[in-house]
C-alpha cells in the first residue's frame, strides 16, 4: 500500500512537531542574589525575611536581625561505599555545624550567628540552611565571612554591599 502526500508542507509540519516533542527541556534554574561558581559546584546566597525562620512580633524587632539562605551545590560529590562515615560526617556538618564557620561583619565587629535552620533537600549534592545574625540597633552587615572547615570549600569573604566575592 502506497500513501502519497498531497502537500510537502504537511510532512514538514509533522516532522517539526515530532522534533519538538522529542526535544528534552530542562527547567530554568532559580537565580540567586549571589552565585559563586567553581568547576562542578557553586555556592549561593539570598537574603530572606526574618519571619520565615523566626517569630517576629513587630517591625522594630525585625530590624534587629539579618537572615541569609546559604547553599552549597557540589555536582561531583558522591558517597563512597568504602567510607560511609564520611557521608555521615558531611551530613552532620551541614545539619548542625555549618553555622559555626560563618561571621557577619558589622562596622568592623565580628558577629556569630544566633540561629541556624538547615533546609531539607532531596538532592544529596545540595546543602543549604538559613543563618541568622542578631545586629546592633540601626545596623546591617557589610560582609559575610565563611571559614573552611575541611568540607572542600574555600574560605570566602562576601561583600553584601557589592554582592560579590572579595576573596
Amino acid at each position: 500500500m502506497k500513501i502519497k502526500m498531497k502537500n510537502n508542507c504537511v510532512g514538514a509540519l509533522l516532522l517539526l512537531i515530532l522534533a519538538a516533542a522529542c526535544k528534552e527541556t530542562t527547567p530554568a534554574r532559580k537565580k540567586h542574589e549571589l552565585e559563586i561558581f567553581w568547576p562542578g559546584s557553586f555556592f549561593y546566597l539570598d537574603q530572606v525575611k526574618n519571619k520565615q525562620v523566626m517569630q517576629i512580633k513587630d517591625a522594630e524587632e525585625d530590624k534587629l536581625y539579618a537572615s541569609y539562605l546559604v547553599g552549597f551545590h557540589d555536582s561531583a560529590w558522591a558517597p563512597d561505599p568504602q567510607q560511609p562515615k564520611k557521608a555521615e560526617e558531611r551530613q552532620v556538618y551541614y545539619q548542625f555545624n555549618m553555622s559555626n564557620n560563618w561571621r557577619a561583619i558589622v562596622n568592623g565587629d565580628s558577629l556569630l550567628p544566633v540561629f541556624y535552620q538547615p533546609v531539607p533537600n532531596a538532592d544529596n549534592k545540595v546543602n543549604a540552611g538559613v543563618i541568622v545574625f542578631q545586629l546592633p540597633e540601626g545596623t546591617r552587615p557589610d560582609t559575610l565571612v565563611y571559614r573552611n572547615a575541611g568540607d572542600g570549600w574555600e574560605n570566602m569573604i562576601i561583600s553584601l554591599k557589592q554582592h560579590k566575592l572579595i576573596q
